[in-house]
């Protein structure tokens, strides 16, 4: 059995060429035989037949695609095309293949050449390219393998074609190679080698203008389309061209004359050695490099195709450990080997590990491998670099500089002189101080492109086959590369391991870094080769950062965790990308990110410190966000029911800073809320219970009035579970969790929680305290529908607010306005009204616009259930105008809410939704979910009024999607009503516009 791929696929069969009859099937016998002997995976074979999108099943396609190829090939099928452990081989000679034949006919023709005998390499060449009949596979569907085989094969065939060109120039056959070699400069006009042989062949025929005018025509296309000179070979034959040497004769450039009024170089100095030949040094290029479209594009055009008239274009890859830089370098290098023709030098220059080769040092391994001897290296470093400069000057040689020092001088030497060279530098560290450099930073990959690069090395097809798995795994090491890489290859290594089995794994502590551990080429190796050359404050200061739980840091907690010469720390950190300044934070301070998994090994260190040294930085934290929580809550006019714990007596935070946050008490709240949360169990594990207590308490208000009471709930249960029974701390904490439970809506486990409080500790508990046990009663009673009892709890807080010395007038008119608001509740409207006259005729007395905001909330509400618009209007509006001048947000949104209900009810609809819409993006400005979809229910109704029914469904199916996530059924159920209700309405036949909200 016998197969052509120098052209379309064909197989001899019954003494004749045939073709193979399906597409898949094509494709299948020319990926096996491109890997003729070779198993190839059933995995590969699914990503070569149907590349990103493999239909279901299609392991068992291929297998029924072998087995149709079997009977294909007749009787010697089962023999060539075997099954594989895991795939399957095509054992077939290589006399049995075109392009197997070719290649040793084409060996055996150079072979004889080089021997001296040029008439029987002809006849092996030409014999060789016989066998092409047309573009090689021509027929069959484009995949990885196909199109690298059919590059390679063209290659070949031009090696084969210069060959055998050389082979007639030899023998003297020149007439028509000049039209053979004109034909073949049309179709590919970029092959320097046929444009000398073009040359040699006019030479030859006593047509030395049109040598030399060949010449003059590639140089020109080289200078004017890509920007660079023809290689030495080249410009050395027509040198020889030009004296009327023998075209085959080599040699040496002619030595310049000295100018006028300089005296002769002396023969013996090192500088009048012979040019080096063009030197490649790079390693192999990254097979699997994935991403970087963006930086590849900016370091094309400022190393290679950007004009930097007499300067050398110098860029630096700088970027935080394990993110790629030398990878991202290489292949750069790599993709520019055709604008460097004189080579391309690689050095590493071991800046980053804190022991870098000194300059002169470095400048004798590029001047050595530049075709210096070591015994005429010269001793001082300016002559070396002035050396150096000599041997590159006029040529084009990229110089890739890889792990660079923090010193810019050391790098100086290493700059060429001239500007047809280029320099490409990565580097840990910030460099400054190099005329012209451009920086290009980089970041994590994308969440695509981490994905891609996995399936790269364990295969497309296992890849899409646990889609979810294998997204999951990239995207707990957030885009970085080295940490994929390393995952990727373990994967590729237990290929019978599910992904999902190894995705359990990570969900440990410290299994991120294991798992990107490969002994000294992982994660952790990375980090530590830059950790290890911090100073001891700097190195202190990252450990600090371990105590976070976030990716961010802001500048007055990074001072707040690491006191210690900050400044210097944070500039040192910065310097080497292990800290990055972000956009400014909500002090208008800088905020630094970090990676993730730096986080991780910070953590890691900090926890090999003593544990006292742990406790410290905890404290500090906590201190310093009771501090600023306590004094931005004034300003945000959040006012907890729950008396502050006890005054603080360290205050970490300058005063100047902590006025600066309370400026934006949301935003303050909103960015750190995560290390808010996550610090709690720390503080348990740490043993530092009374902290974690003063903590929740300071920062309680904050959760609850952006609706993250189950948060704060389970946070406060935590503390409880770790405390004594006779721990004094222990009522307050299981008051906190039933309260909490209350307020999410569990109003009959809330209220068993509470009555257990009363139970057990009721002669521990603060007046302040048992005030929250009443109140959070009330609101039990409310939600279980029990208005008597509720009644009777409101007036039992109201009656203990009175009386304890120190309670803030806030409280009694809670107490007063619900009250009244289960009266109006439950019909008993002229009862309310007399409270509410009470708490208005206090007012006065008081002064205290708190407890105005408080009375025109239970009023307006009062005047809404009983179908006085136009009355809550105006104490809507006086509500507005308070929360925004007490900085209010909550209140301003409540009020908004009223005013936007009332103006729908008067029939004044696009006022109502413009008020309504301003409500519902101040909630999601803020972040609160329970105000959101309670915003959203109102504008479901506004817009239900005012006729525009499919805003009014659209509005409220996503006020229901939210009731549904913040597990509120009761409101679900009353918003579901409302969606059923304009569902049904919207067969009318008219709708009225929604106005903008």
């Amino acid at each position: 059995m016998r197969f052509r791929l120098l052209g379309p696929l064909r197989v001899r069969r019954d003494e004749s060429w045939v073709p193979v009859g399906a597409a898949k099937w094509r494709s299948l016998l020319a990926v096996l035989l491109i890997n003729r002997d070779l198993p190839v995976a059933t995995s590969r074979l699914v990503d070569e037949l149907w590349g990103e999108t493999p239909p279901n099943r299609s392991d068992d396609l291929v297998r029924n695609y072998v087995m149709r190829l079997r009977r294909f090939l007749g009787e010697d099928g089962r023999t060539l095309l075997v099954r594989e452990p895991a795939g399957y081989r095509l054992r077939c000679p290589p006399e049995d293949v075109d392009s197997e034949v070719f290649r040793r006919q084409v060996a055996e023709g150079v072979a004889e050449l080089e021997a001296g005998d040029p008439a029987l390499a002809t006849a092996l060449l030409r014999d060789a390219l016989e066998l092409w009949s047309g573009e090689p596979l021509a027929d069959v569907p484009a995949s990885p393998s196909v199109t690298a085989a059919r590059r390679a094969f063209g290659e070949r065939r031009d090696l084969a074609l210069d060959h055998r060109i050389e082979a007639d120039l030899a023998t003297g056959e020149h007439a028509t190679l000049t039209v053979e070699l004109r034909r073949l400069l049309s179709e590919n006009p970029w092959r320097e080698r046929r444009w000398g042989q073009l040359m040699r062949v006019l030479h030859a025929s006593g047509r030395r203008t049109e040598a030399l005018e060949a010449y003059r025509e590639f140089y020109g296309m080289l200078r004017d389309q890509q920007g660079v000179s023809p290689s030495r070979d080249l410009v050395e034959l027509h040198q020889s061209i030009l004296t009327a040497g023998h075209p085959h004769d080599r040699t040496e450039p002619v030595a310049a004359t000295p100018a006028a009024g300089q005296g002769a170089r002396p023969a013996d100095e090192v500088d009048v050695l012979p040019v080096a030949e063009p030197v490649y040094q790079l390693p192999a290029d990254i097979a699997d490099f994935t991403g970087r479209a963006e930086e590849l594009r900016e370091l094309r055009s400022v190393l290679a195709e950007s004009p930097t008239g007499t300067a050398v274009p110098v860029a630096a890859i700088c970027g935080p450990p394990g993110m790629g830089k030398t990878a991202l370098a290489l292949h750069t290098a790599h993709q520019l080997r055709s604008w460097f023709p004189d080579g391309q030098l690689y050095i590493r220059l071991g800046g980053g590990c804190g022991q870098p080769k000194e300059p002169i040092e470095l400048l004798g391994e590029v001047l050595r491998a530049l075709g210096v001897p070591p015994g005429l290296l010269p001793v001082c470093l300016e002559e070396r670099a002035s050396l150096y400069r000599s041997r590159l000057a006029d040529r084009r040689v990229l110089l890739v500089l890889d792990d660079a020092g923090e010193k810019p001088e050391a790098l100086e030497p290493l700059i060429p002189g001239t500007a047809g060279c280029a320099v490409l530098i990565t580097c840990r560290f910030r460099l400054t101080g190099l005329a012209g450099m451009r920086y290009v930073q980089l970041g994590p990959l994308s969440n695509r492109e981490s994905y891609e690069l996995l399936g790269l090395t364990i295969g497309r097809h296992r890849a899409e086959r646990e889609s979810s798995a294998a997204r999951e795994i990239v995207a707990r090491y957030e885009g970085l590369p080295l940490a994929i890489r390393v995952v990727a290859g373990k994967l590729a290594s237990t290929p019978r391991l599910p992904l999902v089995a190894f995705l359990r794994g990570l969900r440990e502590e410290r299994a991120r870094l294991d798992s990107a551990e490969d002994g000294e080429t992982g994660v952790r190796a990375a980090i530590s080769a830059t950790y290890d050359a911090l100073t001891p404050e700097a190195a202190r200061s990252l450990d600090a950062l371990g105590m976070l739980h976030t990716e961010t840091v802001s500048d007055w907690m990074f001072r707040l965790l690491a006191p210690w010469q900050a400044d210097r720390a944070l500039d040192e950190l910065v310097s080497r990308y292990l800290l990055d300044i972000d956009a400014p934070g909500y002090d208008g301070w800088p905020v630094y990110k970090f990676h993730s998994l730096l986080r991780d090994y910070a953590r890691e260190r900090l926890f090999e410190r003593d544990v006292d040294e742990r406790r410290g930085v905890l404290r500090r934290l906590v201190a310093g966000v009771r501090q600023v929580a306590e004094h931005a809550a004034d300003r945000a006019g959040v006012y907890p029911v729950l008396p502050r714990p006890r005054p603080l007596t360290s205050r970490p935070v300058p005063p100047e800073v902590v006025r600066t946050i309370a400026e934006a008490p949301w935003e303050w709240l909103l960015s750190e809320k995560r290390t808010l949360s996550a610090v709690v169990p720390d503080l348990v594990g740490h043993g530092l219970i009374e902290d974690a207590v003063g903590l929740l308490g300071s920062v309680q208000p904050y959760f609850e009035s952006l609706g993250r009471q189950r948060e704060l709930t389970a946070l406060w249960r935590l503390v409880a579970d770790a405390l004594a029974e006779d721990d004094p701390l222990l009522p307050r904490a299981r008051l906190a969790v039933a309260a909490g439970t209350g307020e999410s809506g569990d109003f009959s486990e809330a209220r068993r929680l509470l009555e257990d409080v009363l139970r057990h500790h009721a002669d521990r508990l603060e007046p302040t305290e048992m005030l929250q046990v009443r109140l959070s009663l009330g609101y039990c009673h409310t939600g279980l529908r029990d208005q008597l009892g509720a009644v009777r709890e409101f007036q039992a807080f109201t009656a203990l607010a009175e009386r304890v010395e120190g309670v803030a007038p806030t409280l009694v008119v809670e107490g007063l306005c619900c009250e009244a608001g289960v009266l109006t509740a439950t019909g008993r409207a002229a009862e309310a009204e007399e409270l509410f006259d009470i708490v208005e005729s206090r007012l006065a007395a008081v002064d205290d616009p708190r407890c105005e905001l408080r009375y025109l909330h239970g009023r307006a509400q009062h005047d809404l259930r009983l179908g006085e618009p136009a009355r809550a209007l105006g104490r809507a509006e006086r509500g507005v105008e308070l929360a925004r001048s007490l900085h209010t947000a909550l209140a301003e949104i409540t009020f908004l809410g009223f005013a936007g209900e009332a103006r729908s009810r008067l029939g004044d609809h696009d006022k109502a939704l413009s008020l309504l819409g301003a409500a519902h993006r101040r909630c999601v400005e803020i972040g609160h979910q329970s105000f959101q979809a309670m915003a959203l229910t109102r504008l479901a109704e506004a817009h239900e009024r005012a006729g525009a029914f499919s805003s009014a469904e659209e509005t409220a199916a996503q006020a229901v999607t939210l009731w549904q996530q913040l597990r509120a059924e009761r409101l679900e159920r009353t918003t579901t009503e409302i969606l059923t209700r304009v569902r049904q309405r919207r067969g009318q036949r008219w709708e009225r516009p929604s106005a903008a909200s």
